[in-house]
């Protein structure tokens, strides 16, 4: 519950006020401030700005049922007509509207309307703002019995006050947040009073409009990109065709594995051969399919095998941060390894706003890390970039965990 009418008009209620801050302080930097205000709080669609030193706005939001632009805002409407430090609980047609004044400028704890069973909320609310001290001024209905405040009924006062306003166009009424639907309602209104080729150039929105359009284009849509770890090698299959291909390395008479690690679409197996007398003969055997075999120049021989392509995570949901981490350690440790997870980085959308967190992984351990898979299953935002095994039996695993 939101608004309450008197005197044949509509008033608003629980408008979120604030005062204009920088060096530009008029209508236009009210707007842009409200625009700006945290997610968090609410999407603003309507706005009110007071005239005052500096300016203050109030908002509502697109949760606030029965809220339209053209309506007066309540407090803005009590704030000009009394003036000065005060605070009020009003009987009002459907409940109690608190409002509380300092200085002329709305006190944004309160412009609040309680419905008519919670008399006693309102009243504690009101005690509230009596023991801060700073109000002298205290009115409250006789029914309610508080001490300290005098009945002053606004009903006569509100209605008096809308009519002396400056009818559609004043400032104490909301207008849509958006400066162009505001206009747009603006010459709505002003159409039964002009001439007739205005109402109709409205409705057939006139040339100037579309010119003014091709010369200044409206601003592309925001960019939706995908989450960062949309694209990346799945963990969980890279792993296990790692495993699995280095478990079955090319056997090379005449040289023993050394090492061998996945990355990418490749995997590198890393020879010695036991004598360098020997490495002519192990360079004359018959290729592998898919692989090929290649000497450096310290007598080490390495195969290069392809890998099929891995599956990439898909829009898989992060889970959070610390519940991550903890399933990392706890799945490493099980197997008798280690991890370490650098400190979280944010990933900012170049959209705008922050998308996730990321970790940086390196593990290891001395059991096959295709043994962590069930363990780490719910991890899907988990990428494995390399995967390395080094004899006699350790294996190093190396990735970026995308958390929320």
């Amino acid at each position: 519950m939101s608004t309450f009418s008197a005197g044949g008009k509509v008033f608003v209620t629980n408008l979120f006020w604030q005062t204009v801050g920088g060096a530009a302080r008029g209508a236009a930097a009210a707007r842009a401030q409200a625009r700006k205000l945290p997610l968090e709080i609410g999407t603003p669609t309507n706005i009110v700005v007071r005239r005052t030193s500096p300016p203050q706005f109030g908002v509502s939001f697109s949760d606030a049922q029965g809220v339209r632009p053209g309506q007066f805002a309540a407090a803005a409407v009590l704030a000009d007509a009394l003036g000065g430090t005060w605070a009020g609980l009003f009987d009002v047609p459907n409940g109690w509207y608190l409002v509380a004044c300092r200085r002329g400028f709305v006190d944004p704890d309160t412009d609040r309307l309680f419905a008519r069973h919670d008399a006693d909320a309102a009243r504690r609310v009101l005690q509230d703002v009596m023991v801060e001290g700073k109000t002298k001024t205290i009115y409250a209905p006789a029914s309610l019995n508080v001490p300290g405040t005098k009945d002053f009924p606004i009903d006569k006062l509100l209605a008096q006050q809308a009519r002396g306003l400056k009818g559609m166009m004043s400032r104490q009424r909301l207008a849509p947040l958006d400066t162009r639907i505001a206009l747009r309602q603006k010459l709505l209104r002003l159409a039964p009073f002009a001439a007739a080729p205005l109402a109709l150039a409205l409705l057939a929105r006139p040339a100037w409009v579309a010119v003014d359009q091709r010369l200044h284009p409206p601003p592309p849509p925001p960019l939706q990109l995908p989450p960062p770890w949309e694209g990346m090698p799945a963990a969980a299959p890279f792993i296990s065709q790692c495993v699995g291909g280095v478990l079955s390395y090319p056997q090379l008479p005449g040289a023993r594995l050394k090492s061998a690690q996945c990355r990418g679409d490749k995997i590198l197996f890393h020879y010695t051969p036991y004598t360098p007398l020997t490495l002519p003969l192990v360079l004359g055997e018959r290729a592998v399919p898919r692989c090929q075999l290649t000497a450096s120049d310290k007598a080490d021989l390495q195969f290069s095998c392809d890998l099929d392509p891995t599956p990439k995570i898909g829009r898989q949901t992060p889970v959070a941060r610390d519940a991550a981490a903890r399933r990392m350690w706890e799945s490493f440790g099980l197997l008798g390894g280690g991890v370490e997870l650098s400190a979280p980085h944010p990933v900012i959308n170049p959209a705008g706003g922050l998308s996730a967190i990321e970790m940086t992984v390196k593990a290891r351990g001395s059991a096959p890390p295709d043994m962590l898979l069930h363990a780490i299953a719910d991890l899907q935002t988990l990428s494995v970039s390399t995967v390395e095994f080094a004899t006699p039996n350790t294996w190093y695993i190396e990735g970026v965990l995308y958390a929320r």
